[in-house]
């Protein structure tokens, strides 16, 4: 029985133990707690993913791209043709067109851009690091702030409580007329002034323990137990040369990265005043319709397909051509009609010698 009494005490101690454990915060948990909670530190690590992905999207302009066009028209007040024998009317058009590019030469704008989003990643994140710090910095001024609130109020308290024995020993020698009023209208006085000290310091100390609770994401009157005492003895700082803490330095490395980032937004603005080549492969398929003014008809509405290679050179110098994709688009839409032309003309020519 008394093993089991002994047991149960053990029990509880540890309990009471683990729950004094829980209750202390230390500066290291308060610091993760806080990198945990920071919303500015989430915001920065999304703008770090951000320009990540911006610089794995400026290295696909190397690549080469496919583009698929298509359309088509119907009409509503002759869907009975819609299976018309071929030669007939077809109530129907459609074209499509399939592009493969590959740039060939850019004038260095591909590399340029690439440059530029890789030292914009780089300066998200040193970015990142300074805002880490900072939130360290944030947070250990907090912690220690409450820290010294706290021994603030402890003293306060001392303070008082000293002043209250005073008075009450100055009281008792009054009553028994050992001293004159005037005596005990000072250590009055001075009673009145520890008090106000305690309650200044318990207001003090109740707003530091509001910040330290707000910062880290919990209720403003949270209760805290016991956090790090502001007089306890810590190891020294070794002091550094500027030579070793300027490398260290978000703020500086980043002073580098900005004239890299400049020199590279440099070449991309001079990269538009050189010549650019470009390949592609372009097919189409359609029923010959009208397109981009071009009508090009055809008395057996028949389904063709073209493929057309071309190697485009855009020069600063000339006028400026139409977007990659209009032109492309143009130049295939041109070629299907030629090809529908030419077959029309050729028979009308054997219709007319009579073969």
């Amino acid at each position: 029985m008394m093993k089991t009494k002994i047991l149960i005490l053990s029990l509880l101690c540890s309990g009471l133990n683990a729950g004094a454990q829980q209750a202390y915060l230390s500066r290291e948990e308060y610091r993760d707690k806080v990198e945990a909670y920071s919303q500015i530190l989430k915001q920065q690590h999304l703008k770090t993913f951000a320009s990540t992905e911006a610089r794995k999207i400026a290295s696909t302009g190397f690549l080469p791209q496919i583009d698929i066009t298509a359309e088509g028209t119907a009409n509503l007040n002759h869907l009975d043709q819609w299976n018309s024998p071929k030669g007939d009317y077809h109530p129907y058009t459609y074209q499509a067109l399939a592009t493969l590019t590959q740039p060939l030469y850019t004038g260095g704008s591909l590399i340029a851009q690439k440059k530029v989003a890789q030292t914009e990643e780089a300066l998200e994140q040193l970015t990142t690091e300074l805002t880490l710090d900072q939130i360290h910095y944030q947070s250990d001024a907090v912690y220690w702030n409450a820290s010294a609130a706290r021994a603030g109020l402890k003293a306060a308290a001392t303070f008082q409580d000293i002043v209250q024995q005073q008075y009450d020993i100055i009281q008792d020698r009054f009553d028994d007329g050992a001293i004159s009023r005037t005596d005990l209208l000072m250590i009055s006085t001075r009673r009145k002034e520890a008090e106000l000290q305690y309650i200044k310091a318990r207001q003090n100390h109740t707003l530091a323990l509001q910040k330290l609770n707000i910062l880290m994401g919990s209720e403003p009157d949270a209760p805290i137990d016991s956090i790090a005492e502001i007089d306890i003895p810590t190891a020294s700082i070794i002091p550094l040369g500027l030579d070793d803490v300027l490398p260290r330095r978000a703020e500086y490395a980043s002073t580098s990265v900005n004239i890299a980032r400049s020199e590279a937004q440099r070449h991309a603005a001079l990269s538009r005043y050189n010549p650019q080549v470009s390949m592609f492969l372009a097919t189409g398929w359609d029923t010959g319709i009208a397109l981009y003014g071009a009508e090009c008809t055809s008395y057996s509405r028949r389904r063709g397909q073209r493929q057309h290679p071309h190697l485009p050179l855009g020069s600063p110098l000339q006028d400026k051509p139409p977007t990659e994709s209009l032109y492309r688009h143009t130049e295939a839409a041109t070629k299907l009609c030629n090809g529908q032309y030419s077959g029309r003309a050729l028979r009308s020519h054997h219709k007319a010698n009579g073969n």
